[in-house]
């Protein structure tokens, strides 16, 4: 059997349209965009399907981005294929999203947390002094003498991902980063300077990074289903205090991306997978570790080809109760009963059959993403009940609540649930 590493890119993988096949056609894929949208009050489908690029590059935009489409991709998989990983890691912020899909970190706290660290970013970028370039065509200890010898007091540059070999990116003060740039191309090297990128994993973060580290606190975490690897350590995260004290480390810190690369190659992995919207991960295995197979599963060709291989063609895999069918549906149910109108004036009503319901979905969520088996059939059809008291204290109309869970249930896959719900029977 494969043994499987999942990677999850970072910035640089976006572009106009990414993600939009998998949002047409998979309902898992569609809640990812939904549920940001709601818990955001921006229409993230819009900024990524049908925006402008400019829209779309912004920080603030562009980092959420990626992350909704990675998670898309990887529940989409999940759904399509469902062989699980022996390992997951993300480049920069796609240390973020191979956390969420571990389970480490809840999906809409991630989403919350990506915000913040966009914003973050933002206010460093707005100071003016920070840039990034990717640097190709030299060694790693002829980039550090010369970030070394072009770093000043009060202006430092350094190097900030070591993505192979040949392949780097430096980080600093924009003034010390120029200066570098001059010595790489006086020895040959080549540079692709990064535009309107904050300096990530360098010094100048540090403010950012105690902010970062602040908002991480304020968040509860669980262990991580699959080992995850951190970006600054190379080492996986072994308890949830972890998350905060090496997430805060990343953004001033190198991304070791070689050396993680080389920690999955020894131990035996065969096989990557990007779940993102390019192949940027992909290409840097394919040049890089030609033992190893690579895929994206967000390109067409590979997701059919992986389908193939691992999944034996979807026919196979029709019809299967997924563990991501069970958490569309719960979710589906607590967008449901956020986002339908309250007709009901009455607050302790309102307290008993709105609140104390929603509050017992999230608890329902929170046992799905810490073991997806401690949710049983039973607990999908509570969802569907304690929905329904939702929908009847907000005194929905019976032919609005009707069209609401046959979507549901249809959009998740779960129609064999409709015979056990009595109140939807009439409809039989």
């Amino acid at each position: 059997m494969e043994r499987a590493a999942f990677l999850f890119p970072g910035q640089g993988s976006q572009y106009i349209g990414m993600g939009s096949s998998l949002y047409k056609e998979h309902a898992a894929a569609r809640l990812v965009f939904e549920e940001a949208s709601d818990l955001l009050g921006k229409d993230f489908a819009h900024i990524c399907f049908s925006g402008s690029i400019v829209n779309l590059n912004k920080t603030e935009h562009m980092l959420l981005a990626i992350f909704l489409v990675s998670v898309a991709t990887f529940r989409t998989y999940m759904e399509e294929v469902g062989q699980e990983p022996s390992y997951c890691a993300g480049h920069s912020l796609g240390e973020i999203s191979a956390l969420t899909c571990s389970g480490a970190i809840r999906f809409a706290d991630a989403v919350h947390i990506v915000h913040q660290r966009s914003l973050l970013a933002e206010k460093a970028a707005e100071h003016g002094q920070g840039a990034m370039t990717v640097v190709n065509g030299i060694q790693e200890n002829q980039i550090r003498n010369i970030c070394e010898m072009s770093s000043r007091v009060g202006e430092p540059v350094s190097l900030a991902c070591i993505n192979s070999d040949v392949q780097f990116v430096i980080a600093g003060h924009y003034s010390a980063v120029d200066r570098a740039e001059d010595q790489i191309a006086s020895i040959g090297g080549q540079i692709t300077p990064l535009l309107m990128s904050p300096p990530f994993h360098s010094a100048l973060m540090e403010e950012a990074a105690d902010e970062l580290e602040a908002v991480l606190k304020s968040y509860t975490y669980q262990k991580p289903r699959w080992p995850v690897i951190a970006n600054a350590t190379v080492s996986v995260y072994n308890e949830p205090e972890d998350i905060y004290r090496y997430l805060r480390m990343q953004l001033t810190q190198p991304v070791r991306w070689k050396e993680t690369m080389d920690f999955l190659k020894q131990r035996q992995i065969t096989q990557t997978i990007e779940m993102g919207p390019q192949s940027v991960l992909t290409n840097l295995v394919a040049a890089n570790y030609p033992g190893v197979q690579s895929y994206s599963y967000g390109q067409a060709d590979d997701r059919l080809h992986l389908l193939k291989k691992i999944g034996s063609g979807q026919g196979e895999i029709q019809g299967k109760s997924s563990v991501y069918s069970k958490e569309s549906l719960v979710k589906r149910c607590l967008t449901a009963a956020v986002c339908t109108r309250n007709r009901n004036g009455n607050e302790e009503e309102f307290l008993t059959g709105v609140i104390g319901p929603y509050e017992q979905l999230e608890d329902i969520e929170r046992r799905l993403e810490q073991d997806y088996g401690a949710v049983s059939q039973g607990d999908l059809l509570q969802a569907l009940e304690l929905l329904n008291t939702i929908f009847h204290t907000k005194k929905v109309a019976a032919d609005i609540q009707t069209m609401r869970f046959w979507k549901i249930l249809e959009e998740t896959g779960n129609q064999e649930l409709a015979e056990h719900l009595p109140f939807l029977q009439v409809l039989k």
